[in-house]
């Protein structure tokens, strides 16, 4: 997690606060179309807490959009057991979960 930290840190330095959020975003809900919420949130809450730390960001804000991202995963119907079963027995369309959600 420090190292994924320390590299999301030295890549997103000249974006700043809005780039080191958007990383945040962006790392979990692409975790989160493979691994359940849960789970994710377990893996991206020390890197957050590590961006937090050193980008001098309060944690509540960079805990939001970890949140937020996580909750994502409702997007894709692979990312939850419940989606894929009304994926395959509604005979929905892969972009019919971004719509609707």
């Amino acid at each position: 997690a420090g190292v994924m930290a320390q590299l999301l840190l030295y890549l997103l330095a000249p974006f700043g606060a809005t780039g080191f959020l958007a990383a945040v975003f962006l790392a979990t809900v692409a975790l989160g179309v493979v691994f359940h919420g849960t789970a994710v949130v377990i893996l991206m809450f020390p890197v957050c807490m590590e961006v937090a730390d050193h980008s001098g960001l309060p944690i509540h804000q960079v805990m939001a959009v970890l949140c937020i991202a996580a909750t994502c995963q409702l997007l894709s119907p692979i990312s939850y057991q419940t989606n894929l079963m009304a994926y395959t027995a509604a005979a929905y369309e892969f972009g019919d979960f971004t719509k609707v959600g």
